[in-house]
């Protein structure tokens, strides 16, 4: 958990650099064409010419790459490498301090389970904007674009990125809970992958072991219910492994394994 927090600041450090040598000259490149989710802003219009017309080649085919790799590794990109991900999580750490015990979240699990669904609509509308071409619409409200233009962006994604930051220091990872479409996408193919029944990497709990504490599920920054079953199955899952941190009896594992198996129950 060490390692992970210091790789998140080292990614929160690395955009901020590059942000701030593009702003003053040094780069001539916008920060926003490493933008992954730009094979959706941008690939989708370009579908026939995708690997011609498209002005975000490179970051829309690791994009691609990343969703690909979501089969097996299901959501790691947004616990491990995301760069939003990463700034809203070191300032909710370092503004919360050590969580000790359980976490009390300020979302009831009801509410919660409600809004988780909202970023799939808004996916739907980006998928939508950009195939009618006006992705404009909803570009001027993109956190990514607030960030990578510090000093030079639009007043509504300014807006936008502040009230996100804003929140994630009361609420972890508030984007990537309710907002974020990249996630809703990663989340869809897992699905996929589990209707193929594709082993992806996911973290099981040892049953015998668990004493139902509940510190896994109160520490976990997506909500989870992680000690519900005996796989962590749920798609909001980024992998950060915090619960198996938390774990007072190492309880929990990382392996590669399928959804179900033919002796569990649906």
């Amino acid at each position: 958990m060490i390692i992970r927090f210091i790789l998140l600041v080292l990614l929160v450090l690395s955009t901020g650099a590059t942000i701030l040598i593009s702003r003053i000259g040094v780069l001539n490149a916008n920060p926003h064409a490493l933008c992954p989710y730009s094979f959706i802003c941008f690939g989708i219009p370009t579908l026939r010419g995708f690997f011609t017309s498209n002005p975000f080649i490179i970051s829309s085919v690791v994009g691609l790459i990343i969703l690909i790799s979501t089969l097996f590794l299901g959501r790691l990109f947004c616990g491990w490498l995301c760069p939003l991900g990463a700034i809203q999580e070191v300032l909710h750490k370092l503004t919360n301090g050590k969580i000790k015990g359980k976490a009390k979240p300020l979302i009831s699990d009801k509410c919660h389970n409600r809004l988780k669904y909202f970023k799939y609509i808004v996916l739907l509308i980006n998928i939508a904007f950009a195939y009618y071409l006006i992705q404009a619409l909803y570009m001027n409200g993109c956190p990514v674009i607030a960030l990578a233009n510090i000093g030079n962006y639009l007043l509504i994604s300014g807006i936008v990125i502040f009230i996100i930051l804003t929140l994630s220091l009361f609420i972890e990872r508030i984007w990537c809970r309710y907002f974020c479409p990249y996630g809703a996408l990663m989340s869809l193919v897992m699905k996929i992958g589990n209707v193929l029944k594709i082993p992806r990497l996911m973290l099981k709990i040892n049953k015998e072991k668990c004493v139902t504490c509940e510190l896994c599920s109160s520490n976990c920054p997506m909500q989870i219910d992680v000690d519900k079953n005996s796989k962590v199955i749920d798609s909001e899952c980024i992998l950060c492994q915090r619960c198996k941190y938390k774990c007072p009896l190492n309880g929990i594992d990382c392996e590669f394994c399928k959804e179900q198996t033919t002796n569990e129950k649906s």
